[in-house]
């Protein structure tokens, strides 16, 4: 049971860094207390900089929460986090850490008020003067940092980093500075971090606790010194880090866990329920096709917040498996995303898949294209390719047909776009665009309207509303497409109803009419009718035939279907669809519906039209659609 409230509150699982050892799943705590504990027994009074290198989304700053939790009460430890983020300017950090490192002694200590109380007034001024700082000509020795503004002259920052000195040594404690984010400052600002920390360094009683990711920041530091490869600034932090750390990796079965963890709240939360096949596929790809991209938690965060804005806007619309494992490549192996995105026909047919080619043309291009899939996992540098290929072909079960004899007829395309496959060409669009393109209609807007239909008496013109704000001309051929995809599933209350509550409509379908010579809004219509009444009970056909003349708002519309329906039966391979003395009641019933409407029609038969066709034909001519 999810512990969210649907009602007030969109899921959302936290992101923020952990900040004590109830939140921690990958086993940080340890690590971050033994960092804690050397810093709070060291004896020797000289300073000591420890730096912690993870890539971004690792945990630095989760470790660093916990060594600053586990260094509370400890006695004579004064902690500081400092925030170079706050500060635009070399000037501004140096500035406010001077200022940060006094507030922070001015809450800690009992004693010695009188001698913080002068360091404060000594930096205050110093730090508002940043704002009305302007450069300054002047001898080099009046700046104390080459590369900077005038910032403090060389006396006012002896006399200060000597009263910290003496305070500290004095009151024999240790302050302990945490610096985050290091490796997401601009260029000149991690330059001017360090520098702080060089500068800084060696006051007695102090530690400094560095989170970075080393090759950002080695990167960051050449550039600042004009070389092209980071050795000159790997060796500029060697300088200043006295104890380099190394985060250690997440264990590969905790991230896992907490991957499944994620996946399963937010299936909790929507209330969906996969059926056993598709979640024992997608539970093998996450965790064995994916497995080898999946390397950080932040990943995963990444994923399940994709997931969690995804899923409510589309859910309905898609298969949910194939959702979360597209999902699942683009967070994890977005080259491959790419690649599947770009190449939509040659995932959704193959080869040349319905063109007109030889079959020696169609084994060449399967070959090519075979190859290229083939190139593109090499390039990527997948770990197994193999199982790579195997997470395409779930998703595109039509890839099989490249790499051995299976093939996929018109029954399976028909499976795959009613279960809403990605690998449907109907379906394929809306799992790269979140929503139903603008020559779509949503399978929840065709379900709501049947359901709507079914569940209560269908006055004409109560669904003429909503037909006009949900279809266009440019998405009516695919709702009745749609539609006649249903029918074999529909029972025989909804045969019999659906068409007659469509008659009824057709007054605003003539609003959707366009001057296309194929695929008119009238002929998806006609055909779901006539489909709806193959698949009536034949003891049904005639009165739901009848209803659908007698009852269309629009006599054209009537008409039309009518010879549409006559030239299927016809045509069919059931002769017994629908007798020839039950057609002629049709008929009979179109003509007496068109001298109902009309009966100004001149009725004197000219002998070469049936009497309904003759009749249409003059009431066409008097009343032109």
């Amino acid at each position: 049971m999810s512990k969210y409230n649907k009602s007030t509150a969109p899921y959302s699982r936290p992101t923020a860094a952990i900040r004590n050892k109830h939140q921690d799943l990958f086993n940080r705590y340890d690590f971050s207390k033994r960092i804690a504990e050397s810093i709070s027994a060291r004896k020797d009074e000289s300073s000591i900089v420890i730096g912690i290198n993870a890539e971004w989304g690792d945990g630095k700053t989760s470790v660093l929460n916990l060594i600053n939790q586990n260094l509370r009460g400890k006695p004579n430890i004064v902690r500081l986090k400092f925030n170079p983020w706050r500060f635009g300017s070399e000037e501004e950090i140096l500035a406010n850490f001077f200022n940060d490192l006094a507030n922070a002694l001015d809450a800690s200590l009992k004693d010695n008020k009188d001698l913080i109380r002068e360091m404060l007034d000594k930096i205050n001024p110093l730090v508002k003067a940043l704002e009305k700082l302007q450069p300054a000509a002047g001898a080099f020795g009046n700046v104390i940092m080459s590369g900077t503004k005038l910032l403090f002259p060389k006396k006012e920052l002896e006399e200060v980093r000597d009263k910290v000195e003496h305070l500290l040594e004095e009151e024999k404690i240790r302050v302990v500075v945490l610096i985050d984010d290091i490796d997401r400052l601009e260029k000149n600002e991690i330059h001017a971090v360090f520098r702080l920390v060089r500068l800084t360094a060696d006051f007695k009683y102090t530690a400094y606790i560095l989170a970075y990711d080393k090759q950002i920041v080695t990167s960051a530091l050449a550039d600042k010194f004009g070389h092209t490869d980071s050795l000159s600034g790997e060796t500029f932090i060697d300088k200043i880090i006295q104890v380099p750390l190394e985060l250690p990796k997440v264990i590969e079965h905790d991230l896992h866990q907490y991957l499944l963890d994620e996946i399963d709240e937010l299936l909790t939360f929507f209330d969906i329920n996969l059926p056993a096949a598709d979640a024992d596929d997608f539970y093998f790809h996450i965790t064995d096709s994916l497995s080898p991209f999946i390397t950080s938690p932040s990943q995963i965060k990444l994923y399940a917040n994709t997931l969690t804005f995804s899923t409510p806007i589309i859910v309905k619309d898609v298969n949910m498996r194939d959702l979360m494992l597209i999902e699942g490549i683009r967070i994890f192996v977005p080259e491959l995303y790419d690649f599947i995105k770009s190449n939509r026909n040659q995932f959704l047919f193959p080869g040349s898949a319905g063109s007109f080619t030889t079959n020696k043309d169609m084994a060449e291009l399967n070959e090519n294209w075979k190859t290229k899939i083939d190139g593109h996992l090499k390039k990527i540098s997948a770990p197994e390719p193999a199982k790579l290929l195997k997470l395409i072909m779930t998703l595109f079960p039509q890839i099989e047909t490249l790499y051995g004899s299976k093939q996929y007829d018109l029954s399976s395309a028909t499976s795959w776009a009613d279960h809403k496959r990605i690998c449907s060409s109907e379906c394929f669009d809306r799992y790269f665009s979140y929503a139903i393109t603008e020559g779509d209609v949503s399978d929840l807007t065709i379900d709501q309207l049947i359901n709507d239909i079914m569940g209560k008496s269908f006055a004409g013109g109560e669904y003429a509303d909503w037909f006009d704000k949900k279809i266009t001309a440019s998405n009516i051929s695919v709702l009745f497409y749609k539609l006649r995809r249903r029918v074999y599933k529909f029972d025989q209350d909804q045969l019999e109803k659906l068409p007659v509550s469509l008659a009824r409509l057709s007054q605003v379908l003539k609003a959707k009419h366009t001057d296309r010579k194929l695929g008119t809004a009238y002929w998806g219509a006609f055909h779901f009718i006539s489909d709806c009444l193959e698949n009536l009970d034949h003891n049904k056909r005639l009165p739901t035939a009848t209803k659908v003349i007698s009852e269309a708002s629009s006599l054209e519309f009537a008409f039309e279907w009518l010879n549409s329906f006559k030239g299927r039966v016809r045509q069919t391979h059931h002769p017994e669809l629908m007798s020839k003395e039950e057609v002629d009641q049709l008929n009979q019933l179109m003509t007496d519906q068109i001298l109902l409407a009309h009966p100004e029609i001149d009725q004197k038969p000219d002998g070469t039209l049936s009497e309904s066709e003759r009749l249409f034909k003059e009431f066409v001519k008097e009343t032109p659609v």
